[in-house]
């Protein structure tokens, strides 16, 4: 099965306020697909989340699956935390995106990878340029 690699970041200004999601997804192939978007009346754990979730939610397959993000909450939540909860029956915050998460982590192989932030990192950089785009298009639809 060939892998999937995602670079996803998340942002909002305020924290809590404006917020906006950047996914790069690279296929086999190596074809590169983007997605920016934004919600209003958020948070930024929550923008990280649906980072993530976006992209993955567009196999419907069973799929081996990287994540790269800078977000050490999401990057560990998914490798170490997540199972625990459910396991434990835990309800912790964003529980509702995690739910989702770990519906995705039941269909797909999914390793998330931690990459530092604004450290260069061409794709990291290039997902937190698209969810600063999403935020954006938000504060500015909010504005009309």
């Amino acid at each position: 099965m060939d892998t999937i690699v995602i670079h996803s970041d998340g942002s909002c200004y305020p924290n809590p306020g404006f917020g906006g999601y950047g996914a790069v997804i690279i296929h086999p192939d190596k074809k590169e697909d983007y997605i920016s978007n934004g919600e209003k009346n958020t948070t930024n754990n929550r923008m990280e989340l649906i980072a993530a979730i976006v992209p993955m939610n567009r196999f419907k397959e069973k799929r081996n699956i990287i994540l790269y993000s800078d977000s050490q909450y999401v990057v560990n939540g998914i490798n170490k935390w997540l199972e625990g909860w459910k396991r434990k029956n835990k309800v912790m915050k964003n529980m509702d995106l995690w739910n989702k998460i770990y519906a995705l982590k039941n269909l797909h192989n999914i390793k998330a990878r931690w990459v530092k932030g604004h450290s260069g990192d061409r794709y990291n950089e290039l997902a937190d340029m698209l969810s600063t785009e999403g935020r954006l298009k938000v504060m500015n639809n909010n504005k009309i």
